[in-house]
């Protein structure tokens, strides 16, 4: 609480004392108040803590497979982060035959995110660049693959997947998605 003492000036001396002495009173209830909320405060934290401590040694089942389950999920998204890098790098590196063979053997699920992957990345920028070209290309290849070894989805689910999934990269392919410019050369 600001005071403006500069106020108090003013007023006759017998006026002055009498309000200093209320500001001071004021003052220490103030004081006083602030004393027992950090009291409070203090002991909301003390009991806090002590909650911390007891659920950290109380194992909870419950706590453990959610746990499990969030540290399968981070697995598996690293694992598909890995596989997402190891195509880019083999499609880089290996010869496209191969390369293709090796898109074509990976589940339509994961083509079909890698689809999605280009999609919103040429949405964003409005530019292809030429690896997303040559993922479109080799994903188009890899579905043409899997139709040449006689792949069937197990589910009317996979089969319509993996039928839109074909055109989308035909269209993203082709540039007939109109998400974006294609770059010279």
């Amino acid at each position: 609480m600001a005071v403006n003492f500069e106020a108090f000036s003013q007023f006759t001396p017998e006026r002055r004392i009498d309000e200093l002495q209320n500001l001071i009173e004021k003052l220490k209830k103030e004081i006083e108040e602030r004393r027992e909320e950090i009291k409070e405060a203090e002991h909301l934290l003390v009991l806090a803590d002590e909650e911390a401590r007891m659920l950290e040694q109380v194992e909870i089942p419950e706590s453990k497979q959610i746990k499990g389950k969030i540290e399968e999920k981070l697995e598996e998204k690293e694992v598909k982060r890995l596989k997402d890098l190891e195509l880019e790098e083999l499609l880089a590196t290996a010869p496209k035959e191969q390369a293709f063979h090796e898109v074509a053997h990976r589940p339509v699920e994961d083509l079909a995110d890698e689809l999605r992957k280009i999609y919103d990345r040429q949405k964003e920028t409005g530019i292809e660049k030429r690896e997303d070209r040559e993922m479109l290309y080799a994903i188009r290849k890899g579905f043409e693959i899997k139709r040449e070894e006689g792949y069937a989805p197990a589910t009317a689910k996979d089969k319509h997947l993996m039928t839109e999934a074909e055109q989308w990269a035909e269209d993203l392919y082709k540039g007939g998605a109109g998400t974006y410019k294609r770059t010279p050369g």
